[in-house]
């Protein structure tokens, strides 16, 4: 193959043609990667998160220290769990609230406005006592987080 000269008119041609199959590419590699993620069962849990549907709270802590997980550390990942789920459904619950503003400066006072109503964890974290442990891989991956009491929020 010829070399390219990219100062000449067919060789600015020839540089977009190469540019698009470049991009195309990088698009065609980003859909595989989603897809392998779907197969796979979606994204990594969360250490806490995935400890809170493992261990059974009477267990031994896995941080060794010998004491059972409900005295240990299952206190302390359930408040990073409740965390996590306020971070990510305020800012859902915040651009619902006031459609026609758009501004982080102004989620403040939109909170102040519209509270972000309880949140709702989920069943084997509020009631274990109802369920077995280690819970199936699916359920851990099939759970969403939502407020309780709130129309769904979009």
């Amino acid at each position: 193959m010829p070399a390219i000269d990219p100062w000449s008119v067919n060789g600015v041609a020839a540089l977009g043609h190469l540019r698009a199959l470049a991009l195309l590419a990088l698009a065609l590699v980003g859909v595989l990667l989603g897809l392998g993620r779907k197969l796979r069962g979606g994204p990594a849990l969360r250490a806490h998160y995935r400890r809170l549907g493992e261990v059974p709270p009477g267990a031994p802590c896995p941080c060794g220290r010998g004491r059972p997980y409900r005295a240990c550390c299952r206190p302390g990942d359930v408040e990073r769990l409740r965390r996590d789920i306020i971070d990510h459904l305020s800012r859902r619950w915040s651009r619902a609230s006031y459609r026609g503003r758009s501004r982080l400066g102004s989620m403040d006072s939109r909170l102040a406005d519209h509270p972000l109503p309880p949140v709702a964890l989920p069943p084997w974290v509020a009631h274990p006592e109802r369920h077995t442990f280690p819970l199936p891989a699916d359920v851990l991956h099939s759970w969403r987080p939502r407020l309780r009491g709130a129309s769904k929020v979009r």
